[in-house]
């Protein structure tokens, strides 16, 4: 009952292809399984803005005023090298995984190195780092790093995941947005202790304790409205069913409480969230939406309070269709629009931020392993008493899946 890398879980949902074979696996001598899986994939991305734009870096998500860039890059989906160890002893199914992020451009911004030619290499994430043990309670636990389970169906599911979508601004040293921000909240890589019902049945359920996160309005504990005392886990939950024929509907949530010891009192950050994904014959729509408080946007828990530390709402959805052409080892068009909004509280504007996208693009699988990807995206940020940003993303690129 091993739970399968991101980026194999991603194919199987979008393109339902058989990631075993790829994969390069090795048995050892003690009876446990070696297997090294991953991804690389780069882009030629070249971004524009429109001038006019005064929507405020970084709730808006496009950037403001007229710019032209030409990037080489990751896309949404960093590089994976993933290694995992699988085992059985004692009755159990036990396993461990190992997955480093790696991305093709120059570290973030803050390098030293203005010149990106000499940044001296790539930013490298270590996403994955969890063991597992099966065959408790039916299910299995997870205990580790791993992506959340508030928001992941949204971007396993999003067809920007083998592209670019929006990129959050040129010449990035992580990788691009795709949706995040766009349509759903990132679900991140955190800590967490996990449990998940048992794999392959048409339903199954996760719920989870993770590592608390801290709710700021700056980066200093000692000023109020700073809720910087976590002192018990964040409480997530997904359930998924699958009746059939690529149809899948979920839902999930998170909760969290925190504390502002200098102001002395307390908030309670929730989310909530579902979707449906129809599939038939060739041609696949998804809808899915959230719903939260103070769980701020793009990012979880950033920007999710005002100055005085009352909690923001924020809601997002997305809609996509994709059509399978049928071409070769399968060649697929898809569309999508979505948006996510941050609403302020009393004190504030009614509308802090709405970042809204719509892409467009071709997704080919040119062989088993190897794909080749071209997008459009139009994308806008907008605000109460501000002039709206707006820009166009033309990406393609390839992506080498093993």
């Amino acid at each position: 009952m091993s739970r399968r890398p991101l980026c194999y879980a991603v194919i199987t949902l979008i393109f339902s292809a058989a990631p075993a074979a790829a994969q390069l696996d090795m048995q050892l001598g003690n009876g446990w399984n070696l297997s090294f899986s991953g991804n690389v994939n780069a882009f030629l991305v070249y971004e524009t803005t429109d001038g006019g734009g005064t929507v405020s870096n970084p709730l808006g998500l496009v950037t403001a005023g007229e710019t032209r860039s030409f990037n080489i890059r990751t896309g949404l989906l960093p590089a994976f090298a993933v290694f995992s160890l699988k085992g059985h002893e004692a009755g159990r199914d036990l396993g461990v995984t190992f997955g480093f992020a790696p991305e093709i451009q120059c570290g973030p911004s803050s390098n030293a190195y203005a010149n990106r030619a000499n940044c001296q290499g790539s930013q490298i994430d270590m996403r994955q780092v969890f063991l597992t043990v099966g065959g408790i309670g039916g299910g299995q636990i997870l205990f580790g790093r791993e992506l959340s389970l508030f928001g992941r169906q949204n971007i396993l599911n999003d067809m920007t995941l083998f592209g670019t979508g929006p990129t959050g601004g040129a010449n990035s040293g992580t990788t691009t947005l795709g949706r995040i921000g766009f349509g759903y909240n990132y679900p991140n890589f955190n800590a967490q202790f996990t449990w998940s019902s048992a794999a392959g049945k048409r339903s199954q359920l996760s719920v989870g304790l993770f590592d608390p996160s801290e709710v700021l309005t700056d980066g200093d504990c000692t000023v109020a409205g700073n809720y910087c005392e976590t002192s018990a886990p964040r409480f997530e939950g997904e359930w998924t069913l699958k009746p059939g024929g690529g149809t899948m509907i979920w839902a999930n949530g998170l909760v969290q409480g925190a504390k502002d010891v200098v102001g002395d009192k307390s908030l309670t950050s929730y989310g909530v969230g579902a979707g449906v994904k129809f599939a038939v014959d060739r041609f696949s729509v998804l809808g899915s939406g959230f719903y939260g408080s103070g769980i701020g946007t793009t990012l979880n828990f950033v920007n999710a309070v005002d100055s005085t530390g009352e909690a923001r709402t924020s809601s997002g959805f997305y809609a996509q269709g994709l059509l399978d052409l049928g071409f070769g080892a399968g060649s697929q068009i898809g569309l999508s629009y979505g948006q996510n909004r941050l609403r302020g509280t009393d004190a504030e504007p009614d509308d802090l931020v709405t970042n809204t996208a719509i892409v467009a693009g071709w997704y080919h699988r040119m062989s088993k392993m190897l794909r080749s990807t071209l997008e459009f995206t139009y994308n806008r940020s907008s605000a109460d008493g501000a002039e709206d940003n707006t820009g166009y993303v033309f990406s393609g690129g390839w992506l080498l899946l093993f």
